[in-house]
C-alpha cells in the first residue's frame, strides 16, 4: 500500500502557508492532475492516513463542489487577505473553509 504520508506533511504539521499557496497553485496550473493535486486536495480535505489523526472537519462543502474549485477559492482569500507566508497553514485553511462553507447554512450540525 503506497503511503501518503511519505510523500506529504500532516495537516497541522506546520506547512506553511507558502508551501499551500505554491502546491495549490502548480495543482491547478496541471489540471488538477498529479502529486500536487493531491497534497492540496489533502490540506482542504486532512483525513487520517497512515494512523495519523486529524482534527475533525468544522466545514461542510456542499455536494458538487471539486476540490480545485474549492483551491480556487481558498487562494482567492489568500490574494485579498494575504497571511505571512511562514504562518502554519492548518489553522488558516480551517478558518477560510469553516467562513466559506459553514455546516449550519449546509443545515448540518458542526
Amino acid at each position: 500500500m503506497f503511503c501518503l504520508a511519505g510523500v506529504l506533511a500532516a495537516a497541522d504539521d506546520g506547512s506553511s502557508v507558502a508551501t499551500l499557496v505554491s502546491t495549490c497553485r502548480a495543482a491547478l496550473a496541471a489540471d488538477w492532475q498529479g502529486v500536487e493535486a493531491a497534497a492540496c486536495a489533502w490540506y482542504l480535505d486532512p483525513c487520517a492516513v497512515c494512523g495519523i489523526d486529524t482534527p475533525p472537519v468544522t466545514w461542510c462543502v456542499p455536494a458538487g463542489i471539486t476540490p480545485a474549485t474549492r483551491a480556487t477559492r481558498v487562494l482567492d482569500v489568500l490574494a485579498r487577505q494575504p497571511q505571512d507566508g511562514a504562518a502554519s497553514a492548518a489553522p488558516v485553511i480551517r478558518q477560510i473553509l469553516t467562513t466559506a462553507f459553514p455546516c449550519a447554512a449546509a443545515g448540518q450540525a458542526q
